[in-house]
């Protein structure tokens, strides 16, 4: 006890006093001793950036938002009926969008519908897409019975859009018969034109296109004296077109309204060779064999070629033609009417390597206009004293015609835009 007592004092009273110089003495050791490295954030072991995309390198991407339908593009295509989930890259993390399930597959395109009460944030083109989990499996028969599954038809997805711009030519022959010699001498003739065609599906509306065509050239004719000269044919036509689904794989029909001028100039003064304007509407039919889609790609590193379609098109035309010279077969061309046969194929070059203008179209087609002229009222004819233009006449004209033409197809990148959210 007295030990104790003898030496507890002491060695409380030196560290009573050494107490704040040990606190300032530990306090200097500490700081002065460097700090060892960790690995945080920044570090390789613990970078998130590093891993976020290690995790989103193998993932699949939104491709197109459509009608409703989110669509992206899979490495491997799931099953329809299989859950999926949207996700974004915010800084170093992955934001969770939404969840979704497959309802339709076209090739590496997947169509997702979201479910509404899953929705965080809107999807949008880029983001992120992981398979959550699989169909339930089916029979091996892959019956569905009703008693197992209750669900409503999985809705198709929409056409994709595409604007056309093409260029060409057309060598064509024209064979005329009239039931008098007037405009007789407008044939038989062979011709050379150029040809300019667009066409616009629209994206927003996929069912829904435009087209447009015109064609101009010099159109060799001789007079009566056999003198000959250039006369000038031009024309242009504007298509409104209805396109239904494909059936069968490959078969599509398409119904369109046309609205067509063209116009015969010649300096020929007399009745052999008449200047005419033929103006109106008809209505049509293009039946296709689509074997690719319409904005076909291909995997290829350089170049990659495809036959994208074999068509025929008849057309029913209500003209009215109207002579615009000094002559003139009649004043009333309403029993007149026509037709054009179309028959043809086109096919697609793509080539990724080239920015933007990536896909080409090659077309050649063969078709024949035919219009039945039928005049009536009073004629009026150079000189009536050594020839006159008798009323009522009827006549015909064939154009039989071999066109090729070149150009470019882009998606409908407009019509995306206007395709509501």
């Amino acid at each position: 006890m007295r030990f104790g007592k003898t030496y507890s004092r002491p060695i409380s009273f030196f560290w009573l006093l050494l107490g704040p110089f040990g606190c300032l003495l530990m306090t200097s050791l500490s700081i002065a001793q460097p700090i060892a490295p960790t690995k945080g954030l920044e570090g390789v072991d613990f970078d998130l950036k590093r891993q976020v995309l290690e995790v989103t390198k193998n993932l699949d991407r939104v491709v197109q938002l459509r009608e409703g339908l989110v669509v992206y593009s899979a490495k491997v295509p799931p099953k329809v009926g299989s859950r999926v989930m949207l996700q974004r890259v915010v800084g170093d993390a992955l934001e969770i969008l939404a969840q979704a399930n497959v309802v339709a597959v076209q090739k590496d395109r997947v169509f997702i519908e979201v479910d509404k009460e899953s929705i965080y944030k809107a999807p949008q083109v880029g983001d992120m897409v992981s398979l959550l989990g699989r169909p339930p499996n089916w029979s091996d028969d892959d019956e569905r019975r009703e008693s197992e599954l209750k669900a409503s038809e999985a809705p198709l997805p929409p056409e994709p859009g595409f604007v056309e711009l093409l260029y060409g030519a057309t060598s064509g022959d024209l064979a005329v018969s009239s039931s008098n010699r007037t405009n007789a001498f407008k044939g038989p003739a062979s011709y050379q034109l150029t040809d300019l065609q667009f066409r616009w599906y629209f994206e927003f509306l996929w069912r829904l296109g435009l087209s447009y065509k015109s064609w101009d050239g010099v159109f060799p004719t001789e007079t009566y004296f056999r003198d000959i000269g250039e006369s000038q044919w031009s024309g242009n036509e504007m298509r409104f077109n209805f396109r239904l689904r494909r059936m069968s794989e490959y078969f599509r029909p398409t119904f369109f309204l046309v609205n067509f001028s063209e116009e015969f100039q010649t300096i020929n003064p007399d009745e052999n060779l008449v200047s005419s304007r033929y103006s109106g509407l008809g209505l049509g039919v293009r039946l296709a064999g689509e074997f690719v889609s319409m904005t076909w790609t291909s995997d290829v590193k350089y170049i990659d070629f495809s036959l994208s379609e074999i068509f025929f098109e008849y057309t029913h035309l209500q003209p009215e033609i109207k002579d615009t010279g000094p002559i003139s077969r009649g004043s009333d061309s309403s029993g007149s009417s026509g037709q054009e046969l179309r028959i043809g194929a086109t096919a697609l070059m793509y080539v990724p390597w080239i920015p933007l203008f990536k896909r080409y179209v090659f077309s050649v087609e063969y078709s024949q206009r035919t219009y039945d002229i039928q005049f009536s009222g009073p004629t009026v004819s150079e000189n009536p004293d050594f020839f006159e233009i008798p009323e009522n006449g009827s006549y015909s004209e064939q154009f039989s015609q071999f066109r090729w033409m070149i150009g470019i197809r882009l998606d409908d990148v407009i019509g995306e835009f206007l395709i509501p959210r």
